[in-house]
């Protein structure tokens, strides 16, 4: 053909591009047959138009190069194709190239015989011989060496050599045709249940796949797990490799000692680390015991004598790994708060293991303090997407919302869970069950002995002002800050109020006794006023410290010493006159309940002596309460209860002797012998023995005052209903009134919605929020006086604060259906479902190692990062029909990562002025002394070294101390500061490493994406 010469003998792709050839003789020939090892979408990008127009065309494809045998060809297209920029452009391209081949005169055949590294496009009387293959970079960019043969002959020979090869292939159309699909670039294939699956699949896909030879002992363990702990001490492995600190916070009876032994013996025996127990004195033994068991030589100091002026936290300065038991007990910054948080921050890093079943109790706050044990700094878990800690539970404390960070530290699974994802669990041998709970309503009618009581004490109760508690109220002129303080104050007496209200139902004599204390002190508090003087905040306290009640008593030290001549004192001695008045006329009205004609007592015999040879254990909040118990058994009831052997267990009660009344009390779950005469048949106990204790000989737990707390309710239970359990059943015994209940739960919500209220006026501690009595719980004891024994379980699952759920989901479908489908879906792909209401786009990005997970709610125009509220919004059934996105993807992709690169860089840039206050003080006071003609100038930078890094707030503090004592002193400042560095083997830390590092789109991969719209 004429055309022909303008054709050159060879084409590299300098002076004449082969894209440009093709074009010009696709458009000139009736046909083409095209031999490539390889083929993209850029590469057809090229010749789009022209291929348009040929009559008939057939593509070679080959097997890829280092592509193990039988595998065929997809990998590095599905990899080109992930990997192609998610643009409308692309998307038009990869539909128009399906079309493409979907027509009839359009062949592909894949040649799988071996590796086929032959390129040549073959026109009738051309054939191009060489090296390009049919990508973007093969025939554009590539400097390559292809021999164009323009003479009838030869493109007959290279169309012979074709056509040897094209019989001896496969047909691949359809299959090319399905990648192209199945790619994020058309995503045609996938239901929204996939790409929900595929979410979760690779956000866990580490764990599943994770090498756990890290995990695995050198030698034979003799710790035996089940199956769901074996998987918690797994996991918690993998958390204290990234963050140094994991809290074990399963429920109740499911074995966190066991996981926390395994986890014990792996770094004490095998890898021959020092390791520390920190636990309540009553469980000290136990944990002796425990570790002479597994040959680990640990130390164990009860968390009771770091409260002690003279504990020496130096001394455990050594310890690598900390185990914290019933770790809530350091939700509060006390001594024993600040020793722990020393032995945690002085030398090189540790690994702290917390057990607790409740982490949180009162606030979330509670598992702030606790996590800031072992993280250096508010940054800490910057980079799991929380750049600054205290904000991200400020933010928790409105919307409950913790998902994101327990995730990172906690393994968490409740009763149900693992009776539902683990049925066939076995642990030396023996199948894994749990008894079945039973609640029983036990009623006592103190009103047929005593008319109306309840309603003559609530009509008193409502009169009560308590003005006492809120001098603030009778100011002649107060200002802002003290109307203030009169409303805070007002929540406190609710505060009073509702625990005298719980000390009534408790027992006769604790409202007795509070009655009795606050006659005392009101009667002293008149005194002082008609001298022209109000009681100091001294006073106040060691007034609460009389009831015993820790969290009121927290409340009232912040009151102020006031000046009584600012005060209408005549008015504030009246109201106060008559709070007395109300105080003397209650305690007339229960004087006369005793001992003998106490109904509720005379109840609690009846059910002990309905329950001979049983092993019972009776519960109170309140150690009046149990000390009137003690009472009536060793006075009025002894003959009635001569048969019983019972002990008192309660605070008072010295570690040595709890240990023993447990041993005698629950000898097989203590592996102890006791003499049968000194067997113990029945504990009178407050919920100082609520805490970590095994007692699952007794079957029968008695709760002889109401669920204030339901997280108590659970710890009570957990007792009795623990794995191993001999019982089939496990009863439960529940005191409730015969009548008056209404009427008490009404003040006490009365009581809490004010309190509530006066908050979002003023906002009020942690102190009081925590004592707020949550509304749920007045539903709560309505089910519990019932006997719906479901609550106990609703209750645990609404403590389920863990990501469990998600891997439970995942862990069914792979159980039933492999990986393999999951695994072969490529990255980038999507789908979309009704959003039930709600319309937006779920992202899942992966960077490095971390994946993140985002929603963009399309109306809102907000992104949310919670990955709770996230997997509500997308979670979706096999059956959810596909419901694609009638808006613009494009666009939100692109706002979305641009906002995700920003959080990832300011989360990842770490700067001196992210140190607290305090700590930057002192700094700049050591940068200041860097002429001073008497300090070394090496020893000022090593000091700068080990102090320009996140320490916890006790080091902190102690830090302010020293330069608010020595701020006037340069030599004697540093010389503290060296101390206080030698003290603690503080160090310097690299932070570096990431700390430079600017994220770029590069380094966003997007894994998948769901649409919400908001029709079906």
């Amino acid at each position: 053909m004429s055309a022909n010469l303008q054709l050159p003998d060879f084409i590299d792709n300098d002076h004449l591009k082969l894209s440009e050839a093709l074009n010009f003789l696709l458009r000139s020939q009736p046909q083409a047959d095209i031999a490539s090892g390889y083929f993209n979408l850029g590469g057809y990008a090229l010749v789009k138009d022209a291929l348009a127009e040929i009559p008939r065309l057939r593509i070679l494809l080959s097997k890829e190069g280092g592509i193990a045998a039988g595998e065929l060809y997809p990998a590095g297209f599905q990899k080109d194709l992930a990997s192609a920029k998610f643009a409308t452009r692309n998307r038009e391209l990869a539909k128009e190239l399906v079309q493409l081949l979907l027509r009839p005169e359009i062949e592909v055949r894949l040649y799988t015989k071996g590796f086929f590294h032959g390129k040549a496009y073959i026109f009738g009387d051309v054939a191009i011989i060489g090296s390009s293959n049919f990508t973007h970079a093969g025939l554009t960019a590539n400097t390559e060496l292809n021999s164009v043969h323009k003479q009838g002959y030869a493109a007959q020979a290279a169309r012979e050599w074709f056509e040897r090869f094209w019989e001896q292939s496969q047909d691949y159309k359809l299959e090319l045709v399905r990648l192209l699909e199945e790619s994020k670039l058309i995503s045609s294939g996938y239901s929204p249940y996939l790409i929900f699956l595929k979410s979760l699949y690779e956000y866990f896909k580490d764990e599943l796949t994770v090498d756990l030879e890290k995990g695995r002992n050198i030698g034979k363990s003799l710790v035996d797990l089940a199956d769901f702990q074996q998987k918690a001490f797994e996991r918690a492995l993998k958390i204290l490799e990234k963050y140094d600190g994991v809290f074990i916070a399963d429920s109740v009876g499911l074995g966190k000692t066991w996981i926390g032994k395994k986890l014990l013996e792996h770094f004490g025996y095998f890898q021959r680390k020092k390791c520390l127990v920190i636990a309540p004195a009553q469980l000290s033994q136990m944990w002796e015991d425990e570790l002479r068991s597994i040959q680990v030589a640990a130390h164990v100091v009860s968390m009771e004598s770091m409260g002690r002026s003279n504990f020496d936290a130096s001394s455990y300065f050594d310890a690598e790994v900390v185990l914290v038991d019933e770790s809530h007990n350091f939700r509060n910054s006390n001594q024993r708060y600040a020793a722990l948080s020393r032995i945690m921050n002085a030398g090189r890093r540790k690994k702290a293991i917390m057990l607790t079943a409740t982490p949180i109790n009162n606030s979330v706050f509670d598992l702030y303090n606790q996590i800031m044990l072992f993280a250096r700094g508010e940054r800490y878990f910057a980079r799991a997407g929380i750049p600054y800690l205290r904000g991200y539970f400020i933010r928790a404390l409105e919307d409950g919302d913790l998902l994101n960070l327990l995730e990172e530290v906690m393994v968490r699974r409740t009763r149900q869970f693992v009776k539902q994802e683990f049925p066939e669990a076995v642990i030396n041998g023996e199948p894994v069950r749990f008894p079945r709970r039973e609640l029983h309503t036990e009623r006592y009618d103190l009103e047929a002995i005593y008319p109306d009581l309840y309603k003559q004490v609530a009509v008193r109760f409502e009169e009560l002002i308590l003005a006492a508690y809120n001098p603030e109220a009778f100011l002649e002129r107060p200002t802002d800050k003290e109307e203030l303080e009169r409303q805070r104050n007002e929540a406190l007496i609710g505060l009073i109020k509702s625990l005298l209200l719980k000390r009534f139902e408790s027992s006769v004599e604790a409202f007795r006794i509070s009655l009795r204390r606050q006659i005392a002190f009101h009667e002293r508090f008149i005194e002082e006023l008609m001298h022209g003087h109000l009681l100091s905040s001294a006073d106040y306290r060691r007034l609460i410290a009389l009831e015993n009640e820790e969290e009121v008593s927290s409340s009232v030290q912040s009151l102020p010493t006031v000046d009584a001549s600012a005060y209408r004192v005549l008015e504030l001695a009246q109201v106060a006159a008559a709070d007395l008045e109300h105080l003397r006329e209650m305690l007339r009205m229960v004087e006369p309940v005793a001992v003998e004609n106490d109904p509720k007592i005379a109840k609690l015999i009846e059910l002990i002596r309905e329950r001979p040879g049983k092993k019972i254990v009776v519960f109170s909040y309140f150690q009046d309460t149990i000390r009137y118990l003690e009472q009536a058994f060793r006075e009025t009831y002894a003959e009635s209860l001569q048969a019983v052997r019972w002990a008192v267990v309660d605070g008072s009660v010295r570690t040595k002797d709890r240990t023993d009344i447990l041993r005698r009390f629950a000898p097989k779950s203590q592996k102890t012998q006791v003499a049968p005469e000194d067997e113990l048949d029945l504990l009178l106990a407050t919920d100082v023995f609520s805490e970590g204790q095994n007692l699952q000989d007794a079957d029968t737990l008695i709760n002889f005052d109401l669920h204030w707390n339901p997280t108590r309710m659970i710890q009570r239970a957990g007792r009795i209903d623990r794995l191993g359990s001999p019982f089939e059943v496990i009863h439960i015994h529940n005191f409730f009134p015969e009548d008056g209940l209404e009427e008490m739960l009404g003040l006490l919500e009365r009581l809490m919605e004010k309190i509530v209220q006066i908050d979002k006026n003023v906002g009020l501690d942690a102190s009081i929020l925590g004592e707020v009595i949550n509304p749920k719980t007045f539903n709560a004891l309505r089910r519990i006086e019932q006997e719906d024994a479901r609550i106990a379980d609703e209750l645990e699952a609404e403590a389920e604060i863990s990501s469990e759920f998600m891997r439970a989901l995942l862990s069914t479908y792979l159980q039933k259906s492999g990986a393999e489908r999951l695994e072969a879906i490529p990255y980038g792909v999507h789908s979309g479902m009704a959003g039930r209401g709600r319309r937006g786009i779920f992202f899942h990005f992966k960077v490095g190692d971390e994946h993140i997970w985002r929603f963009y709610d399309v109306d809102k125009r907000e992104i949310l990062d919670s990955k709770y509220r996230i997997y509500n919004l997308i979670q979706c059934e096999e059956q959810t029909p596909r419901v694609d996105a009638d808006y613009n993807v494009d666009d939100i992709l692109a706002e979305v990562s641009r906002h995700l690169l920003e959080d990832l860089n300011i989360q990842n840039a770490v700067q001196v002025d992210t140190l607290p206050k305090a700590q930057r003080e002192v700094l700049t006071a050591l940068r200041g002394l860097a002429r001073h003609p008497q300090i070394d100038r090496q020893e000022l930078i090593e000091l700068l070294k080990n102090l320009n890094q996140p320490l916890s707030r006790v080091l902190v503090r102690e830090l302010e101390s020293i330069h608010k004592a020595y701020e006037a002193q340069p030599m004697e400042l540093v010389k503290a500061l060296r101390a206080f560095v030698e003290h603690y083997y503080l160090t310097q830390t690299d932070q570096s490493a990431q700390a430079n590092r600017r994220f770029s789109e590069e380094d966003l991969e997007l894994v998948v994406y769901l649409t919400l719209s908001a029709t079906q």
